[in-house]
């Protein structure tokens, strides 16, 4: 074998390593974002006003804020809090002490919670802090929020 042939092979080597190692990443993420949840949140402004009742009252609600779980892999263990526009936590009203966190949030579902709020909040600016595990591990996002007519 002359050098000629050595340096050929060399490439050839080379090149079928960086194609293989090319082929093992690009299946890699694959299987990487197939196992992942893509958790948003957003407010849903209703067509008609959702009656919600609290004990004895019922009580319009015009908006619902929207967990959506836009990922193919499945969400577990989510929480989800709202802060207003100061960065002061939120109450929502219509949420039961067992219901967060929620256990499961499968593929393309969504989850909306009446925007009905312990004390009169007059802004349209907020935060919802949205916190998941999935096939990836745990994953949390700050995502801001503005009330307005949506058509989603």
């Amino acid at each position: 074998m002359t050098t000629s042939d050595w340096v050929t092979s060399a490439i050839a080597l080379a090149a079928f390593a960086v194609s293989a190692l090319t082929a093992y990443a690009t299946w890699r993420w694959r299987v990487i974002d197939r196992r992942g949840a893509g958790m948003t949140v957003y407010f849903h402004r209703n067509s008609e006003m959702a009656k919600v009742h609290v004990g004895e009252e019922t009580i319009p609600v015009g908006y619902n804020l929207v967990l959506w779980n836009r990922g193919p892999g499945v969400a577990r263990e989510i929480s989800a809090a709202a802060y207003n526009a100061e960065g002061v936590l939120l109450q929502l009203v219509d949420v039961e002490d067992h219901e967060f966190p929620l256990s499961v949030l499968e593929a393309g579902a969504r989850y909306p919670i009446p925007w009905l709020l312990e004390r009169k909040e007059q802004g349209r600016h907020f935060r919802c802090t949205v916190a998941w595990t999935d096939g990836n591990g745990r994953h949390e996002a700050t995502l801001p929020l503005r009330r307005g007519e949506t058509r989603l």
